[in-house]
């Protein structure tokens, strides 16, 4: 077999179907209510700022630094929220996961 590959002559592979198509969906008319992603007041509550504006936020799990790059008031605190504009501050190669038991950090709990 090896001296017919070598002299040219090709393997004799399985006929499978080639160039199969499928049929288009049929496309779905929507309008603008229905792609709305953001979060909208339940029936009966107020929606206000605030409520959108924490909609947009998240907790992330906890982490803290231990790096001298940054001031002591940053090093003692733990984050734990996405929008906390110290925790964004720290590099990612700074970053511990965890508390490290640190409190924390006043921009993450007035933030929710």
């Amino acid at each position: 077999m090896i001296e017919e590959l070598l002299a040219g002559k090709g393997i004799d592979y399985p006929q499978t179907r080639a160039n199969v198509t499928f049929k288009k969906a049929p496309r779905v008319e929507t309008n603008a209510e229905q792609l709305s992603l953001s979060a909208s007041p339940a029936a009966g509550h107020d929606y206000d700022e605030e409520t959108e504006r924490s909609a947009r936020m998240a907790k992330v799990s906890a982490y803290h630094t231990n790096s001298t790059e940054y001031a002591p008031e940053h090093r003692n605190v733990h984050h734990d929220h996405d929008d906390c504009k110290d925790g964004k501050r720290i590099l990612s190669q700074h970053r511990l996961k965890g508390t490290g038991d640190k409190p924390r950090c006043k921009e993450c709990t007035r933030l929710g």
